[in-house]
Order: structure tokens, then sequence, then C-alpha cells
């Protein structure tokens, strides 16, 4: 976590970069790239607070974390709007402007390009996390509690040119994921756990099936009618493995719910069940406050959260998502051609 110092001075860049350019356009980016946003405001930050910021932002980016916590980066006091009850549109108002311009600093920071994707919500870059009215799956999984899983889970791992597996067609699933934190009144826990620590957890024979390519991923609920509208159907992906080795780091993609093997296939679904306890067993709370802003690396952490309480709009839980790719392995062939965020699908 950054230091109270570094946090203000985080607040300070923001507000400064605000006050020149109020006009900005954080829906469509018409004017300037997400990407852009995030160099210019990282200019006003003062020497000290770079140089301090960019060593923490270096130790997440390097794999030596997989949290980059910065608690108290930006103000919420006077945060007026009641809490949206979908995904779209975020309010534009001072407090998510500020929040958001802070969330592509940080990325910045983290060396890391800000994006999304076309068969999710539309292609919004900032997406609203509350609680939804009405029945049906995403209105129930809005507020019920979420097990441990990565984003974008049924697309691929980052291209490796040393292993062919590179598609235009289906962009790789985010390097991070980004929890801004607007409102969070009951202190619902957002869940982590470390794939390091799981795996301490597991025997040889279990890593060596997760391993396999041989387990089907569906893709998760809202993607759904993105990739339907988009690839014809909704997306899966067959023949895959749920752990890769990577430059001699574990990377895993998973999720209770859309991870299956075979009908048959008895020895993956033993690993699918011991990785499964060995995530719930270290599992830790991160409780985000009014404020702040977190990086989680999506290839080494899997994210959940405890229920969220009853009750809709007003003041509650309300909390702003999004992703980006570490610069290695972002490739401007994955973007649509009239956008400079949106990945294919």
């Amino acid at each position: 976590m950054i230091s109270s110092e570094n946090a203000q001075a985080l607040r300070r860049a923001v507000d400064s970069f605000y006050e020149k350019n109020r006009d900005l356009d954080l829906s469509y980016f018409s004017e300037r790239t997400p990407e852009e946003i995030g160099e210019l405001a990282a200019l006003e930050l003062d020497e000290s607070a770079t140089a301090e910021l960019q060593r923490e932002a270096k130790k997440f980016t390097s794999g030596e974390c997989c949290i980059f916590h910065c608690a108290g980066s930006f103000d919420t006091s006077e945060l007026a709007h009641q809490t949206p009850q979908s995904f779209l549109p975020v309010p534009s108002n001072a407090t998510t402007i500020k929040a958001r311009i802070t969330a592509l600093l940080l990325m910045r920071l983290a060396s890391a390009v800000p994006v999304a994707y076309r068969s999710e919500n539309d292609g919004g870059l900032f997406v609203n996390l509350s609680a939804i009215p009405g029945s049906g799956r995403l209105a129930e999984k809005s507020i019920k509690s979420m097990r441990g899983h990565t984003d974008g889970v049924s697309f691929p791992f980052p291209y490796n040119p040393s292993d062919g597996t590179y598609s235009q067609m289906i962009s790789p699933s985010p390097d991070i994921v980004c929890l801004i934190c607007l409102r969070n009144p009951d202190l619902v826990p957002t869940k982590v756990s470390e794939v390091d620590a799981s795996m301490r957890r597991l025997d040889g024979q279990t890593i060596q099936e997760l391993l396999k390519q041989k387990y089907i991923i569906g893709c998760q609920n809202t993607f759904r009618s993105g990739t339907k509208k988009i690839l014809g159907d909704y997306h899966i992906a067959e023949n895959a493995e749920v752990f890769r080795l990577n430059t001699g780091v574990y990377e895993v993609r998973f999720s209770h719910s859309k991870v299956v093997a075979e009908e048959h296939d008895t020895q993956g679904k033993a690993a699918l069940n011991a990785f499964e306890q060995a995530t719930n067993d270290t599992m830790a709370d991160l409780t985000l406050n009014p404020g702040d802003v977190v990086l989680i690396n999506n290839r080494r952490m899997l994210h959940g959260r405890g229920r969220v309480s009853e009750g809709y709009g007003g003041e509650t839980r309300w909390l702003l998502r999004s992703y980006a790719m570490f610069y290695e392995n972002f490739y401007s062939d994955f973007l649509y051609v009239d956008s400079s965020y949106e990945l294919i699908p």
C-alpha cells in the first residue's frame, strides 16, 4: 500500500490535471486516448512522489507483488450522485471523473495500457459494480458472494511467440483488474487469493493435470450476449489449460463455475476440485474504502467478493471496474480499427 503522502500527491496531481481539462470526454475518449490521459496526468506529479510511486508500481509490474493498492488516492466527500443500478453509464461528475483519471494514471505508472472488450458491456472502459434490481442471472450475481476467479476467463493467455497460440480474433484476457471504490458502507470485502499460495497446497500430479490443454472454459456472464452478437455464439475455449508456466512463473485462468473437465476425466475433475479447495483455504479479505484504487494481477491472483447487503441505489456499495494490459502483452492488432482501447471480440 502506498504512503499517505503519496496518496496526497496523487490527489494534487489529478486535481491539477482536472482543472486544466474540465471538458475532458471520459465516455468516448474522442479527444485523447485513455493511455494519453494517464500519461498527461502523471506529468502533474511532483518529482519525489513520481519516484516513490514508480518504485511501488515496479514491484507490481515485475511480479514481486500481485496487488498495487492505493488507499485514499481520491476524494469522495462531495459525491452526491446516487449509486447506479446498472453497469452503464458511469455518471459524470467531478468525483467519478477524478477517480477514473487516478486509475489511468496508476495504470501508466504500472506500465499498462487501459483496455476494454467490445463484447462486454458494449466496450465500456469503466463500468459500475453495484446491486442490480430485478431477477435473472446478472441481478442475482450482483448481490451474492463471488468465489475466486480471473476475469475474461475463456479468453487466452497473452501471446507467446514460442507456443504459436496467437489468434487475432480472440484477444487475451486482461493482465490487470482495476477496482475503484466510491462507496462501501457495509465494508463488503473484496476476496483475494494468490496463485502461488494455492499451489503450495497442491501435489505435483495435480499441478501437471492443470497444465494440460484439455479443459472446457465458458465465458463469464457479462461476456455472453456480446460474444454471441460478435462471434455468432457464446465464446467457449476448448482444449484449454488452467495453469501456464511462463518464464518460470505459473499463471492461471479459473472460474469455479465456468471451467470444467470432460465427463469421464476423473483426474481432471479431481485437479479442479483440489485447486478450488486450495483457493478457498488461501482466500483473504481486502476491504476497500471510498477513495481507494487497487490494481490486481489477473494472471497470478484470483479475486471474489463477500455478499452485498440488501438495497439498491441511494448510498449503497458502488465500485468502478476497468481492465489493463501490460505493455509487453499488448498488441495493436487486438484493437478494433475504430477504437483506441476496445479489444476484439
